[in-house]
């Protein structure tokens, strides 16, 4: 058992994905949702496609196009902050009658289209392939990511309980909008 695979991959993958627009959504929507449905949302996506990644490599690319994916993933981030400008005013209303929007499924989904084909994903794949101990290469990844996910999740309450809701709930709308347009314009511009 090689320690040095699994350290190597915790501090890569930490250092990698800290400032990412991964990152930086699950802070934003821990903003809007509980703490244990972003996380647990957040870290089911991380762990499926760190499987993905050390299971079957370079093969992602084979199941799903990448441009649709990220086309998809955009549209998200962009119709998601739309709807959120659109409703900032009544969130309140909504989370009186015990509704606590984003839910873990919605958690998933969109930090799984967001993480596919991301700079980590790939780094994971690299990861399997530079090392035989793919075992290891998981654990790392997953450490990391959990620890991201964890101080991501308490960054995002922390914010929420210092700025007023309102204004937490718009800048997260637009900063989702600004995600989505970034995604898009980094598509277009690879074509």
């Amino acid at each position: 058992m090689d320690w040095s695979t699994l350290i190597s991959s915790f501090i890569l993958l930490t250092m990698a994905e800290i400032g990412d627009k991964t990152q930086l959504a699950v802070v934003t929507l821990s903003v809007r949702g509980s703490r244990r449905s972003v996380f647990l949302g957040a870290l089911l996506a991380f762990i499926l496609l760190d499987l993905i990644g050390v299971s079957i490599g370079g093969a992602v690319g084979n199941i799903l196009p990448l441009a649709v994916v990220t086309f998809f993933s955009g549209s998200i981030f962009i119709a998601y902050g739309i709807y959120g400008l659109a409703t900032a005013g009544r969130r309140s209303e909504v989370k009186a009658e015990g509704r606590n929007p984003p839910s873990l499924l919605y958690t998933f989904l969109t930090v799984t289209l967001m993480e596919m084909g991301d700079k980590t994903q790939l780094m994971t794949i690299a990861l399997s392939a530079k090392y035989t101990e793919l075992p290891m290469v998981f654990l790392g990844v997953a450490a990391a990511f959990t620890l991201i996910t964890g101080v991501s999740v308490l960054a995002g309450k922390t914010v929420s309980k210092v700025i007023p809701r309102n204004y937490v709930d718009r800048f997260a709308s637009m900063l989702f909008i600004l995600f989505g347009v970034f995604i898009l314009a980094q598509e277009f511009l690879t074509i």
